[in-house]
Parts: structure tokens; sequence; C-alpha cells
């Protein structure tokens, strides 16, 4: 480059930088997979989190042209000066005859020029045009900018030679900024990209401004992920609204972008996606002697897949021994809360075994577990379900046999988390219903839902209060509170159920509204989803949605109002379906991961990422058996725009088919990780091996 800079122009624009990136970064360690394919001459991927960069192209910097891209940095240093108060957001930009007359693409879009000289709009409107890339605003924000830190002025050039001077000011200002960046092989000639000899950066250098302007706080990635937007443009003859719109089609959750193409430059762009909290920022420029047809996007795309799968790679932790006292089991259910597991396990003799699964007290709360065990008093037990509670309390609900009929039992164990080495206790069991295939939830602290199949195929749902012991004991009873049965002909072979809170009480007087969601197979083998508003003395149905052949299913609680169901298919794929419960009980069937190849013939359902009310996330973590019998883990997150071409980035990595030969599978998610991804977890999976024996394997998904 070798250009001297001009003089400073914002001595008093310039900070200590606490973006990431300000000082360089460092190239993280890589993963265990296929570098990603990446077709021009320079890209670059980082994880502005870790501060690492995460992948390069053309390891040795070169700086090129990098057309419209630029306009990142015309962006930063606007909003730079709003920040600083030089001016407003909604002060006016008016068109000056300079950027009436700037070859363009223009406003609203395409090469049809139609802001004329005079004509008006906000600032803030103005920001969401040039992130669209339109040459006229493009111009005459910059003049307006330089004149406001330069000269206190809060307008554009009033003929074209004082906007050139005022654009060159805006130049200087940029290249200022790159300095201050340690975008030391950036040189800018132009305020909009345009082909100038010596106007060149790197996709590393576009990275750093990318972050700069995200660490503003200004409100960049409204303007750069704008979806759509009415712009309304002051004329002479009135004013008139003009609709933007883009779509961000080539990868899921894309926050914002940027892109440009050019004479000298095929494509260009730089792009940000978070998934499961986790950000990573890329971008790739093509020259134009790459062939026709190719685009930047399809290189970033392939660098944020191979990105984040390199995050959320399922990472096998421990597994635990063969456990001393383990029986065979024909069947068995996990559940957890905190960092403790249960498990409620049907011997191969017809008995009820409930273990809880602690963390080593020896090892920092890594596997292997410790298991502790104690059998119910129910025997002739074909199945069971298990929710835990609390670190003290956890209920199954069980299958028995009993003259010929299946019936449901609910038991109430003291499992006792705060005592190292205490057994489970059975406190006592009380007999539900004629039926099977038992599934319990806990909806809200104190109540829990009990649901199963009656002898008549009909869905029944049972709520029990859980409550301290009169006597006054550590025990605990069960008190049926309400109770549903669903209508004759609504007949299922088997159900799931997940319970959350659908609202946020936040002023009074506010009642807290809780839901059920409800998934099942019919009795013609198709998925029916029903949504069920519950208090502590009424469960209500509302929604039904029935839906595709299904040969299996399990549905967890994603979030605040959100859940998701995994399906065995028709064809024997693994789905995962996405639902949104409003406080009032309405059920939407708002997504799913479409028709991937991947064979399962069990599946199993946890939530992945952050369960926060003010965060709700699109993430799930199924376990899955393969058509070789294996365990896989596979983490999937919805695009939550829904505008990508195909579904298959929903899926974010798998483990692959891991060595574990088994049935029964279960999986549940233990505590946040606390190292700043929301997205990260731990996980236990459990199964039955291949000598029917209770097996338990940690998993950590997201860890940087």
């Amino acid at each position: 480059m070798g250009a001297i800079r001009k003089r400073s122009f914002l001595p008093c624009m310039i900070w200590p930088l606490q973006a990431s990136l300000a000082g360089g970064v460092l190239l993280a360690a890589g993963a265990a997979q296929a570098q990603p394919t990446v077709v021009g001459e320079r890209a670059a991927l980082v994880d502005p989190l870790a501060n690492t960069l995460m992948f390069v192209k053309n390891g040795t910097p070169t700086a090129a042209a990098m057309a419209s891209t630029a306009k990142v940095m015309t962006m930063y240093v606007t909003l730079k000066a709003v920040k600083q108060g030089f001016l407003s957001l909604s002060d006016t930009v008016v068109i000056s005859e300079k950027a009436a007359s700037q070859w363009c693409n223009c406003f609203p879009g395409g090469d049809v020029k139609t802001l004329k000289k005079g004509e008006s709009m906000s600032l803030e409107d103005a920001l969401y045009s040039i992130a669209l890339s339109h040459g006229e605003t493009t111009v005459a924000v910059a003049e307006l900018v330089a004149n406001a830190v330069l000269n206190a002025d809060v307008s554009t050039g009033s003929t074209v030679a004082e906007s050139a001077a005022l654009e060159q000011d805006f130049v200087d200002m940029m290249n200022d900024e790159a300095d201050a960046l340690g975008m030391s092989l950036t040189e800018w000639k132009t305020v909009h990209g345009g082909d100038e000899t010596g106007q060149v950066t790197t996709p590393r250098d576009l990275i750093k401004v990318w972050n700069a302007a995200v660490d503003l706080s200004m409100g960049f990635l409204d303007y750069a992920g704008v979806r759509s937007r009415i712009v309304t443009v002051t004329g002479s003859t009135g004013t008139t609204a003009y609709p933007l719109a883009k779509s961000h089609w080539y990868y899921p959750n894309v926050d914002g972008d940027k892109g440009g193409d050019s004479d000298w430059v095929r494509s260009s762009l730089v792009a940000q996606s978070t998934r499961l909290g986790r950000t990573l920022v890329a971008s790739s420029f093509m020259s134009s002697s790459i062939p026709v047809g190719q685009h930047a996007a399809t290189d970033v795309a392939a660098m944020l897949r191979w990105g984040f799968r390199s995050i959320f790679l399922p990472d096998r932790m421990e597994t635990s021994a063969s456990p001393t006292g383990a029986a065979t089991v024909s069947a068995l259910a996990m559940d957890c809360t905190g960092r403790d597991a249960v498990t409620a396990e049907v011997t191969q003799a017809g008995g009820l075994v409930l273990a809880r699964w602690t963390p080593s007290f020896l090892g920092g709360g890594d596997f292997p577990y410790l298991r502790l065990h104690a059998a119910s008093a129910l025997t002739s037990v074909t199945e069971a379900s298990v929710a835990h509670l609390s670190s003290s309390v956890a209920v199954s609900a069980a299958a028995v046999q009993e003259a010929g009929l299946s019936h449901v039992y609910l038991s109430t164990w003291d499992v006792d988390g705060a005592v190292v080495g205490d057994p489970p206790e059975e406190v006592d069991a009380v007999h539900v219903g004629a039926g099977w295939n038992p599934d319990v939830v806990l909806v809200k602290s104190g109540l829990i839902a009990v649901s199963y199949i009656r002898t008549d195929y009909r869905l029944q749902i049972d709520l029990y209060t859980v409550g301290s012991h009169p006597s006054g004991t550590t025990g605990v009873y069960d008190v049926k509170v309400a109770s549903y049965t669903s209508p004759a002909g609504d007949a299922f072979f088997d159900v799931s159920t997940a319970a959350s809170l659908l609202n946020e009480c936040v002023v009074s007087p506010c009642t807290p509204a809780y839901g059920l969601v409800m998934a099942g197979r019919t009795t013609d083998g198709n998925l029916r989803a029903i949504s069920f508003r519950v208090d502590g003395s009424s469960i209500t149905r509302h929604t039904t949605i029935d839906g595709e052949p299904a040969t299996g299913l399990d549905t967890t609680r994603l979030g605040f109002s959100k859940f998701a169901t995994s399906i065995r298919t028709g064809a024997g794929n693994v789905r995962v379906i996405y639902w949104d419960m409003t406080p009032a009980g309405t059920l939407t069937r708002v997504d799913d991961t479409g028709n991937l190849p991947e064979t399962a013939n069990e599946t199993s359902i946890a939530r992945l990422g952050s369960a926060s009310i003010h965060t709700p996330r699109r993430g799930a973590l199924t376990a899955t058996r393969d058509a070789n019998g294996r365990l896989k883990l596979i983490a999937w997150e919805r695009d939550r725009f829904q505008e990508v071409a195909t579904r298959d980035d929903y899926r974010l990595a798998d483990s692959g088919a891991s060595g574990d030969l088994g049935s029964k599978i279960n999986v549940c998610r233990l505590s946040t990780l606390s190292d700043g991804s929301s997205g990260a977890g731990d996980f236990v999976v459990a199964m039955r091996d291949t000598g029917s024996v209770p097996k338990v394997i940690s998993w950590r998904v997201g860890a940087p």
C-alpha cells in the first residue's frame, strides 16, 4: 500500500477498541473435519467470542478490491458520529446534485435512477438504504456526516464541488478509522467501494470493522440485517413510501451481511450468523477471474457451516461402568435436574428400579457417575416414565399388569440429592387408572401431569399435586386435582408430553399460564399434536394438529412457550418438528427439519440452547439409534427467519455413529455451562446395552 495518510479529521472519535480482533487474532486449532471448500481467492472466518481466526484462505494476506462491502465502514463511521452526538438518526439527508448523479445500484433497487436532487429522507432510513447498497444515499450520507463532524453543519453539499470535497473528507475519516482498528492492509478511495486503483482491503480487515460496528451498540445489525423496511422520501410533490426488501437465502439465522460486485470483483460478502447464541463472522472475495455463476455467499455458507460444526460437534466425555447391582432391563426412562439424573428401569423380571446418577464427588462434577438405586414395591411392570422434580424428589409412572389388564401407578421417590451415598426411597404408590404408555412431566413447582393411553385407546391426562407429607417428614404425597379424557375416536398408540410456562408476569395483577403439548401416534399411524392450558385445578384442550406418518416420537420444551418433537417418519428418518404455543393455548406448527436422509430406529430429544424467557432458542439435540443399532447424537437449530433455500443447515453437527450398540435410548440435559456460550451444555444419554444392562454416557455440546 505504502500511501501516507492525510491528517486525521476524527481526533475525538478514536477510542481504544473493545471489539474483538482489534489487535489481531490467533488461528484456532483445527477441528477434526475436512476444511470448507472456498472458491474465492481470499476468505476468513472469525469467532468473536473466542477472539480466534478459525479459517483463512490466502494465509499470507494480500489486499484486493472489495466492491460495496466498503459500505460497512461507511455505516460504521456514520453510526460512530451519531453516537458521539454530531448528528442524530432523525436528521434529514437531502440528496445533493452529486449524489443524484452517482453511478449506482440505485434506490430503491436496480439501474433506474429514482431519487432526484433536493429529495430527502431521514438518516435512519438512509442507513437502511446504504445497507442495500444504494449509491445515491451512500454519497449523500457521507457528505452529511463529514459536514456535521468537521463543520458542525448538518447538511449535504450545496454544489458539486462542495459535495466532492466533503466526500473526500469522509474517505479520510474512513482511513483514520482503518488505522485505529488495525486494518493495516486497507486503503479506502471511495465511500461506496466502486472500482478505483489503490482501493483495497482483506477479508480479515473487513471483519475487524464489521465487529467494531456491531460493538458500537448503535443498531448496526438492524440495518445490515434488514429483511423489509418502508422508507419515506419527501420531494416537491409530497411524500412517497418505498418498500425495501432483502433475503439472506444462503445460510440460517444470518444477523446481517453486506455484499458487493463490480467489474473488478465477481462477488464479495461479509456476513454474521448466530446459532444457539454463538456468533461467527465470515467474508470472501472473488475476483473477476472467477467463473461466472460463483457467488461469495456459497463460500460464506461453507465457512459458517464448518465453523458451527466445529463448535457444536457433540463431544463424548465419559461412560459409566457396568453399574453395581443393576439387573438386566427390558425398558428404561430418564430425566435430569441440575447435574443429577434419574432413571426408571424395568427389569426383565418385571420389577421397577429407580436409580439416581450423581456426579462423582471425587471428580469435580464429571463422569463417571455414582449410581444409587432402590427397588419399587410394584411388580409385573412393563414400562415406565420418570420426572426429576428437584434435588430431593422424583416421580415415576409405571404400567403394571394386573389380572390380564395394564394399569398405571404413580410412585413418589425421596432421592435426597443433598446426602452422598443415600439411596432413593419409594414414599408412596397410587393407582392412576387402567392403561399403558405412561408419561409424567413437571408442569410447575408442585404440579405434575401424567398422560397415558386408556384400554379403549383414548388419551388420559391427570394432574397431581406433589407436596410435603402431612407428618412433616421429608416424604411427599400425590393428590389428583384434574383430569382430561379424549373423546371416542381420538385414539392413540403412544404419546409424549412436555410442559412450559406460557406468559411472563411482570406487572400485577397477572396469573401465570402453563401449557402442555402432547404429541401422539394415532391408531392410524399418524402424528397428532394437542395443546392444553393448565392451572392448579383444571386442564383444557385447545388446538389439535394432525401430521405425517410417524412410528416413534418424543417431545421436549425448548423454552418459554416453545416445544419440539422428534419423530421417526414413515420413511424411517428422524425429523424435528417445532411448535409455538400462545398464552391462550393456541398451538402452531412453525417449522420442521425437512426430509434429511437420517435413518433412525429410535429417537429421543432434549433442549439445546438457552431456555431463558427473553432468549428463546430453536435448538434441539436428538439421540437416535441408527440402522445399525448404534447411538448417534445430532445438534439441530432451525432458521428463525425461514428464508433459506433448503433446510439442510438446520442440522448443525452430529457425533457420527458411535460404538455404542443398544436400544431404549433417552437423552436429557444437565446444567448449562458457564463459559459464555448459551448454546453450550452437558447432556446424558441412557440406554440399554446389548447385554440388557443400563448404560449412561455423558456428552458436551458447544463448549468453546
